[in-house]
Order: C-alpha cells, then sequence, then structure tokens
C-alpha cells in the first residue's frame, strides 16, 4: 500500500502516487454501497492508447475488482462483503 492504511473504507479505497505530484491521492467512493471506474492510458509512438482499466461494484452480495487490458485480457477478483 502507497500511503498510510485508511482509517474508513467503504467498498473500495484507491491510493496513488504520481511523480511530480506534491501529495499522493488517496480516494474512495462516497455512498457504502458506491463503486468506481478508471482508465489509464499509456502514450506508444505518439498515439494515446487505452492502457487498462478498473471497475470496483457490487454484485450479488459480493464485491467484485475487475481489470482488462488492451487486448482484452482479464483479472477479476471477488469477495464476500
Amino acid at each position: 500500500m502507497i500511503g498510510a492504511t485508511p482509517r474508513v473504507v467503504r467498498n473500495f479505497w484507491i491510493d496513488a502516487r504520481v511523480d511530480g505530484r506534491p501529495n499522493d491521492l488517496g480516494f474512495g467512493p462516497k455512498a457504502k454501497d458506491g463503486g468506481f471506474e478508471m482508465t489509464v492510458y499509456i502514450r506508444g509512438e505518439g498515439t494515446v492508447y487505452e492502457g487498462i482499466t478498473l471497475r470496483g461494484y457490487e454484485s450479488a452480495g459480493q464485491l467484485v475488482l475487475w481489470a482488462q487490458g488492451p487486448n482484452g485480457q482479464r483479472i477479476e477478483i471477488r469477495t464476500n462483503r
């Protein structure tokens, strides 16, 4: 984990550090049943590509953390809420 362990975590917590930023970023959904979606882009040969998409959501009483790469590769983690 990049920063200190958060005291209050809803379904998900995102902790990020970016070069050149004075502070780390730490955030999560406002609602207790909230989720998130984010995309990380990458530059290559003068073009910007969608690198990876991350989603966190609740489904049938489980929390799902889902990642998909540019070639359709997928990773899915499920936990019981």
